[in-house]
Parts: C-alpha cells; structure tokens; sequence
C-alpha cells in the first residue's frame, strides 16, 4: 500500500502546505473584505483536506493497536496446539506496525498534521519577513 501512494501522499503534503503558507500571505496582504474571505475559505478548505487524510492514518494506526491488544489478550494456555500456532502466528504479524509513511520519510497521523501546520506558518513569517525587508 505504501509503494502504491507514496507520490500521491508527498505530493498532496507538500502541495497543501504550500497552498497554506501563500494564502495566509495572500489574506495578510489582501485589501478588501472578498479577496480575504476568499482566500479564509481556501485555508479552511486546505485545513480541513490535510486533516481528513491524517486523521485516518491516525485512524489506522489506532486500529491496528486495537487488533494488537485483543490479540495479547486471548487466553491460550488450555487451548490445542493448533490454536496455539495461529495465534503466534497472528502475535508474529501483529508485531510490524501498519501505518501509512510515503518513502518512509513521515507517518501519515495528527502529529504529522500539527507539524505541517507549523512548517506552512513558518514559511508564511519567512515569506513576510523577506517582503518586509524589501520595502
């Protein structure tokens, strides 16, 4: 699954934090009321599309700790032998985290959120202190 969306998700973090960063640039800079609301509803529209994928990554990354604890839980000590290897089995798989993470450079999770909204901040006060500095 990673291999599969790894140019999509980088693309999309990458493409949106930009977005973020020159709205918020646009809006400080616009002069009037429907140029800043404009670009207001751009930045909760690009908000809202970055938390929805990291929430469910964070969703993901929680069930598979569900599935991990219920797995540990299961009483094995009088069941048959079979019983036994399928649930070490199962406890085996269990083990490799399941999380989305494009070119394993991030997961996808509401940390990762948090720190994509820093980085679009920071590169929006980096953007204004350049412009400030120019005039």
């Amino acid at each position: 699954m990673n291999r599969s969306i790894n140019n999509i998700i980088c693309v999309l973090h990458n493409t949106i934090m930009f977005a973020i960063c020159f709205s918020l640039y646009a809006l400080t800079k616009g002069n009037d009321y429907i140029s800043k609301l404009k670009y207001l509803i751009q930045i909760t529209f690009y908000v809202l599309m970055l938390y929805v994928y990291s929430l469910n990554g964070q969703n993901l990354i929680n069930k598979d700790e569900n599935i991990y604890r219920s797995i540990t839980a299961i009483s094995w000590y009088d069941k048959p032998q079979w019983f036994k290897k399928c649930l070490l089995l199962m406890i085996t798989r269990a083990n490799k985290k399941i999380e989305v993470k494009p070119y394993g450079l991030y997961v996808v999770n509401l940390r990762n959120f948090s720190k994509v909204m820093n980085a679009a901040y920071s590169y929006f006060n980096l953007i204004s202190n350049i412009t400030k500095n120019r005039n």
